[in-house]
């Protein structure tokens, strides 16, 4: 869920996700319960992030790339697995 949901601060419209369905092809993922599952809540994001990225024009390694490159290095292998979870989903 998006933050704003998971606060509070925002709730989804009824139905949205059968309606979205309806006219795009939908992927549904629990990336918060997966994040934990790998042992971070917090790369939640990245386990999406990876989802999406099979269905855009860069290839897999540049992803790889920019993790490496980006996020807090004790937090590169965790962040890569989150990715690859999402990635091979």
């Amino acid at each position: 869920d998006p933050i704003t949901v998971v606060i509070g601060a925002a709730k989804y419209p009824e139905n949205i996700l059968e309606t979205i369905e309806n006219e795009y092809r939908l992927l549904k993922i629990d990336a918060m319960t997966e994040a934990k599952k790998i042992g971070n809540s917090k790369v939640f994001n990245i386990i999406v992030l990876g989802m999406a990225a099979k269905h855009m024009d860069f290839s897999k390694d540049d992803w790889i790339k920019v993790i490496e490159d980006t996020v807090p290095a004790k937090t590169v292998e965790i962040n890569k697995k989150a990715f690859e979870l999402g990635y091979q989903y």
